[in-house]
């Protein structure tokens, strides 16, 4: 199963350096000093998220060159090959999850939203309410997730094959290939992966 190479990994680590820094952001006195850390925790979220790209693009470069069906491992005889090949596969896994994306951020956005504005004497939501807010987006993004990635599997091997990003969203092949492998044996494949 491909999958999103090192980003997976980094993806939790940048989020716990993340939550630990805007921690130790709340735990500073309300002073100017507060406010001045606020563009400093931006800057080192978006560094963050820049190595995470740069590191998983020649991994992920790399097993573009895999799935392209030759027996032969590949040689790293063009790092640039790898990279774009790399921020080509990025750019796709982030486009078909991109919806999933939406959905969790509409989720916290609706669910923090009503907090906003209220003090603890107003009654805002309850805890529950929040609760069911929240499980019901995660659930709704979870289950799309699940779905695209029936997908998106098929797609990136697509992608490797023909070298065209659009391949890669070419649902009437995919659906095609899909059909002819069986449904059923592609997800237990993909279960067992």
């Amino acid at each position: 199963w491909p999958h999103a190479g090192f980003s997976i990994p980094l993806i939790p680590v940048g989020a716990s350096v993340t939550l630990s820094l805007a921690a130790a952001l709340l735990a500073i006195p309300r002073s100017g000093i507060r406010w001045l850390c606020l563009p400093l925790l931006v800057a080192g979220v978006a560094v963050l998220l820049l190595l995470i790209l740069l590191i998983s693009s020649f991994y992920e470069g790399f097993m573009v060159q895999v799935m392209q069906k030759d027996p032969v491992m590949p040689a790293f005889s063009d790092p640039w090959l790898l990279f774009s090949s790399g921020l080509r596969y990025t750019i796709i896994y982030l486009l078909y999850f991109l919806i999933p994306m939406l959905v969790v951020l509409a989720t916290i956005v609706l669910a923090v939203l009503p907090l906003i504005g209220t003090s603890v004497t107003e009654g805002g939501p309850t805890q529950m309410e929040m609760m069911v807010t929240m499980l019901a987006g995660f659930g709704l993004a979870f289950l799309l997730a699940i779905i695209l990635s029936l997908f998106w599997v098929t797609g990136i091997v697509r992608f490797a094959r023909t070298g065209s990003v659009p391949e890669a969203f070419n649902f009437s092949e995919i659906l095609a290939s899909l059909g002819r492998i069986g449904w059923g044996f592609y997800i237990i494949a993909l279960l067992i992966l």
